[in-house]
């Protein structure tokens, strides 16, 4: 039984990272290439996911041995919940037991009752500690989602998760020490092997490389934001130029305004200007109509009145003739 319980340990910790935890930066990784390459705005809860690793049987194997170990731990604290629940005389009986082995099966006992507390222990760490990187995904993406009329406000919440962030990092680290405090109690007593203490020294090397880790990925996030506040203030430049730009036409419009306003008042002049014209025109019109009807009217009585004087001048020249 110890010796399957070793194999699916191994199993367990044969990856870089736990299986759920493992899955989650796939995804994640997936979920950011695919924001990356969109045109429009990211959406943080997007729908599918393509995997990247075409070796689709590798990847259910890994899952297979994730559900194995979840089943055989979920097997164990059930085993330790029906012990408990049995009442006092099973812990007497286990006890009386445990009295009749000899030193070493009683030392087997106790470590492997210690061995279920710290891999309680330590699944509960890698659970916050992939919660808080999912927290960390989760700021990356809300932060590239940010706009511009949002910004102040999404920073501050930034802020204000990364202080969380902090804390609860400062917390599992306080977790860690405790039972790193534990498990050199347990080397004192001389309950702990070799080879279990090289295997807990190796895991806690993992942990502290995952610790620098995460601090790198803040040290990332805080350049990332240094950079985003300069191409901010760089584009405010740009926009204060654009205005100025803008004032500058703005005038050159209202100058030009005030030219067409000046060309119409000389339009309007013209215009009044052209009016008298027309109306002085008219006036010659109306004395050219009236003068040509005085002449209709008045030529006929001068032709009438020649034609009167001719016959006259007539005789008076034959009479001069005489």
């Amino acid at each position: 039984m110890a010796f399957g319980r070793r194999r699916t340990i191994d199993d367990y910790f044969m990856y870089e990272f736990p299986p759920d935890e493992h899955l989650f930066q796939r995804n994640a990784h997936a979920q950011r290439v695919a924001a990356s390459r969109s045109l429009s705005a990211p959406n943080p809860s997007s729908g599918r996911i393509v995997p990247i690793f075409p070796n689709e049987i590798v990847e259910l194997c890994k899952q297979d041995k994730a559900v194995d170990f979840e089943a055989s731990v979920l097997r164990i604290t059930l085993q330790d919940k029906t012990n408990e629940s049995q009442g006092p005389e099973v812990g007497q009986s286990n006890k009386v037991a445990a009295s009749k082995l000899p030193d070493w099966e009683r030392i087997s006992l106790e470590e492997e009752t210690m061995r279920r507390y710290l891999l309680k222990e330590k699944m509960a760490l890698e659970r916050e500690i992939t919660e808080l990187r999912k927290r960390n995904e989760e700021l990356e993406n809300q932060v590239s989602i940010m706009d511009d009329e949002k910004l102040e406000k999404r920073l501050r919440w930034v802020a204000r998760e990364e202080e969380t962030v902090d804390q609860d990092t400062k917390k599992s680290i306080q977790r860690i020490l405790n039972a790193s405090l534990k498990v050199q109690e347990l080397r004192e007593k001389g309950a702990l092997q070799k080879a279990e203490s090289a295997y807990l020294l190796r895991r806690e090397e993992e942990m502290r490389k995952r610790e620098e880790a995460m601090r790198k990925r803040e040290r990332e996030m805080r350049e990332r934001e240094e950079q985003f506040f300069e191409e901010e203030e760089h584009a405010l430049k740009k926009e204060e130029q654009m205005l100025r730009r803008e004032e500058q036409v703005l005038e050159r419009e209202e100058q030009a305004h005030e030219k067409g306003e000046q060309m119409s008042r000389r339009e309007q002049r013209v215009l009044e200007k052209e009016g008298e014209v027309v109306q002085a025109q008219k006036q010659l019109h109306k004395k050219a109509t009236s003068l040509a009807a005085r002449e209709q009217y008045i030529n006929p009585r001068i032709e009438a009145k020649q034609k009167e004087k001719d016959p006259e001048q007539d005789t008076d020249s034959e009479v001069g003739r005489d």
